[in-house]
């Protein structure tokens, strides 16, 4: 379905009993809701499953340069229309930090998060490294957006069907969405701590994660439950999706 927002149309999808416990999952950076297939497929006999495109991705209408605060109003107003007050998220990469923000600006709306393959936004990296990082990303420019969604697609997971996905939404979404994106992501990092995540919070990473991402959740989450994944890279809910499953089924049966 679509939902107008005040920064355009957003695409979701909603699955399983009205009755059930809402949970929401948020895709990564130049992805879509179809990240989570698997994830509906397990959770939808049990939980009122909610999937939807980012600002700017998938089906949902572009609205010019992505932004944390655009992401989260049009979050709210998803929710809103489907009449669901508070949910638990889970977040992949780009997502999990969607789901942070969310959970730390917009008070009451998250009830718990699950991040995949992601890490704290704020604390994570310092004002020089997020400067140069966000500098860096000007050489994508350099690359063809079939070698850009190439790169992408090899770095990010160990299977092949997941490096197909990846490599057609990459290059559907273009370079140009993955520097505004990164940017914004860069701008936000370095921002000092302002709230605490004070909702149960889940960390699940592939044992080939970035080495960075584990060591900045060591330091900064030490409160997060965690789980790494064998098997898998940065996106181990499709390279090892059972073992996501039962993992985030465990998390939720826990917390509700």
């Amino acid at each position: 379905m679509k939902i107008e927002t005040s920064h355009g149309e957003i695409y979701c999808a909603v699955h399983g009993p009205k009755n059930g416990v809402p949970v929401v999952f948020t895709h990564g950076m130049g992805l879509n809701h179809r990240s989570f297939d698997a994830q509906v497929k397990r959770l939808k006999p049990s939980y009122r499953v909610v999937v939807w495109d980012l600002p700017g991705h998938g089906l949902s209408k572009e609205t010019g340069p992505f932004t944390f605060k655009k992401a989260a109003d049009a979050f709210e107003a998803m929710l809103d229309e489907l009449a669901l007050d508070g949910v638990f998220h889970v977040g992949v990469s780009l997502g999990g930090f969607v789901g942070q923000y969310i959970a730390m600006h917009r008070p009451g709306r998250i009830h718990g998060l699950i991040d995949i393959g992601s890490m704290p936004l704020y604390g994570s990296m310092s004002p020089f490294k997020a400067k140069m990082g966000s500098f860096f990303m000007h050489f994508i420019k350099v690359l063809t957006n079939k070698r850009m969604a190439k790169m992408f697609a090899k770095k990010n997971s160990v299977k092949a069907p997941v490096r197909e996905y990846l490599y057609k939404q990459a290059f559907k979404s273009g370079k140009q969405r993955f520097i505004e994106t990164s940017k914004e992501i860069f701008r936000e990092l370095p921002k000092p701590i302002e709230r605490s995540i004070d909702v149960p919070w889940f960390m699940i990473h592939g044992e080939r994660e970035r080495k960075m991402l584990i060591e900045a959740t060591d330091k900064n989450a030490p409160e997060a439950r965690r789980l790494t994944v064998v098997n898998a890279a940065h996106l181990p809910n499709q390279d090892a999706p059972k073992a996501v499953n039962e993992a985030i089924l465990d998390f939720l049966g826990k917390n509700t």
